[in-house]
């Protein structure tokens, strides 16, 4: 009777059966329960990974994964996330390669930062994304992206290269020293190409910080005077330790050695090097003599003609000047880059009738006149004609009022400039601020309006502009070198001990600048300086680090050096391998 009077409840997962006195009882069939309850948890899962599956095809763009990689999804997480970045790093290459626009350099980036960010071991892919942080004004970010992937990198040839110039461009040469130290082996291995770019690079950081015997001790162990960047590297060290003529010695010796149209780019690179230091010596003869050289070899670039130019005006030869102009002129009248660097020479030697002519150049040329408008301007008030400036900027602005914005902090820095040199303080103040006030302005352009602040008569200004310089670019050494000049022009001790160790951190300045700052900041004028004890004790002893440093930059026969070759050629390579 009882088992008549049972029911089915809960879809059949249970039953429900009287006892009497009006209870009842239900039984759960919990092997059928179980049973369901497992084959809903088999097709939930299978409908789970089927979505994930669609979801990292479709959605997240990878390609290569397959149904079976998200049902064992538990078991190969890591695996497939690391297999998904793999993939997204190569999808990036291969847009990069292709690209035939920003937008498409844009998406590249996005997959290689997805697929470094789920594949962090893996260096492929961050050499193209440290460019596009630089591209960008985004050094830092370069920097990291580097840091990064550095524990992986092993001794991987394009890594560390990479590595390296984002560090020196970033000025960190003292950590460039640290990479090339802990790389390099203890003894020296010129069988492997790593091993001297590494050299190469050790010497560029140890030269720029300092450690001059550091520097020469990896030119002679690997042999780097076949080696042309090395070489001009060994002449810098020489000019910085105060041994010019043997530095211009060393370049004379190199040029007449490698002088071959197969070498141009790294003889004009020595040339121009020769250049500057013979005019620092004032043997401006010798100079002209090299300018003219370079300017015959590398005649369809205007730019060493422009060099040659500024020593010709060194020396007063201004039939010369006038030659090389109209030569410029003739040859590069529509190269616009060109052009505006003759215009630049002509305004920092208060040439106003070229100014003029190469204004109306460009008119005729039809080249875009903004930059040449405002360089017309520039010519006009840094050779003290203010008034006349001021004019033109009105005259401008009225005539093309969109240039005010698209150029607004340059004409405020040129309107400070002005009223500043007809002692309206008020105006000058005002425009002045304006002009440190804009988010656009940048270093290069803080220096050059502080350099013609110093063309009018105006240090104060232009320290005043060069501190603002230096909290936009702290590791800028030209900004830091000029501000440590202008502060021991003006008698400036609060900050002037700041600056030098600055400098001292960031670079060793030469011998001559050294031995300047040292008598400067001795004087009774910087007595009480903060911390002028300890500068004064790091300034001497970077001065006699200088003096007697025995550093000898000869370059051996080139029977020495061929025979050197042809053995290493014959000897096993070694090559560098990346780390998995």
């Amino acid at each position: 009777m009882n088992s008549e009077k049972s029911q089915k409840i809960w879809l059949g997962f249970a039953e429900k059966r009287p006892v009497g006195n009006g209870r009842v009882k239900i039984n759960l069939f919990w092997g059928r329960i179980l049973i369901v309850s497992f084959v809903l948890m088999i097709i939930g899962y299978l409908a789970l990974t089927g979505g994930i599956y669609l979801l990292l095809k479709e959605k997240r763009g990878y390609a290569r994964v397959t149904y079976a990689d998200t049902l064992l999804l538990p078991i190969k997480q890591k695996e497939i996330k690391r297999e998904q970045g793999l993939y997204q790093i190569e999808r990036g290459q291969e847009i990069a390669e292709s690209a035939k626009d920003s937008q498409d350099l844009l998406q590249a980036e996005r997959w290689i930062r997805q697929g470094l960010s789920r594949a962090p071991d893996q260096i492929e892919g961050r050499p193209f994304l440290a460019r596009m942080f630089m591209l960008r004004q985004q050094p830092n970010y370069a920097l990291q992206t580097y840091e990064d992937g550095l524990p992986y990198a092993g001794r991987d040839l394009d890594f560390l290269r990479g590595y390296l110039q984002v560090l020196f461009v970033t000025k960190h040469e003292a950590r460039a020293l640290e990479v090339v130290q802990e790389y390099l082996p203890a003894q020296p291995d010129k069988s492997d190409k790593l091993n001297t770019l590494l050299a190469v690079a050790g010497m560029r950081a140890a030269v720029e910080v300092g450690e001059f015997q550091q520097a020469h001790q990896w030119y002679r162990d690997y042999g780097l005077d076949a080696n042309p960047e090395a070489v001009l590297l060994a002449a810098t060290a020489l000019e910085r330790v105060g041994r010019t003529d043997d530095a211009i010695d060393l370049l004379k010796s190199f040029v007449d050695r490698y002088d071959r149209p197969q070498f141009a780019e790294v003889m004009d690179a020595a040339r121009k090097m020769l250049m500057t230091l013979y005019q620092r010596q004032e043997r401006y003869g010798d100079a002209a003599e090299v300018g003219f050289k370079r300017s015959i070899v590398l005649s369809e670039d205007p730019q060493p003609s422009i060099d040659l130019l500024k020593v010709y005006d060194a020396q007063g030869r201004e039939q010369d000047v006038q030659r090389v102009v109209e030569n410029l002129l003739r040859q590069f009248g529509d190269d616009a880059k060109a052009v505006a660097a003759l215009c630049n020479f002509a305004t920092d030697t208060g040439r106003l009738d070229l100014v003029r002519r190469i204004y109306e150049t460009a008119i005729e040329k039809n080249l875009e006149l903004a930059s040449f408008s405002l360089m017309f301007i520039e010519a006009h008030v840094t050779s003290g004609q203010f008034a006349s400036g001021l004019a033109y900027i009105d005259d401008l602005v009225r005539e093309n009022p969109d240039w005010l914005e698209r150029q607004e902090s340059v004409i405020s820095g040129l309107r400070a400039i002005a009223h500043y040199g007809l002692n309206d303080e008020k105006m000058g103040d005002l425009y002045l601020t304006e002009f440190l006030s804009s988010a656009r302005v940048r270093a290069g352009l803080l220096r050059n309006v502080a350099a013609r602040f110093e063309d009018v008569g105006r240090p104060d200004l232009a320290r005043r502009v060069l501190l603002d310089a230096l909290e936009r670019e702290p590791r800028d050494e030209q900004i830091l070198t000029k501000l440590v000049d202008l502060e021991l022009e003006l008698g400036e001790s609060r900050t002037i001990t700041e600056h030098v160790g600055s400098l001292m951190d960031l670079v060793r300045p030469r011998l001559e600048k050294l031995e300047t700052f040292y008598h400067g900041l001795n004087s009774d004028r910087f007595i009480f300086a903060p911390d002028r004890e300890q500068r004064l004790e790091a300034l001497a002893s970077a001065i006699e680090q200088a003096e007697t440093g025995n550093l000898d930059y000869s370059l051996r026969p080139l029977d020495v050096i061929q025979q050197e070759r042809q053995m290493q050629a014959a000897a096993p390579q070694s090559e560098p391998v990346a780390a998995n």
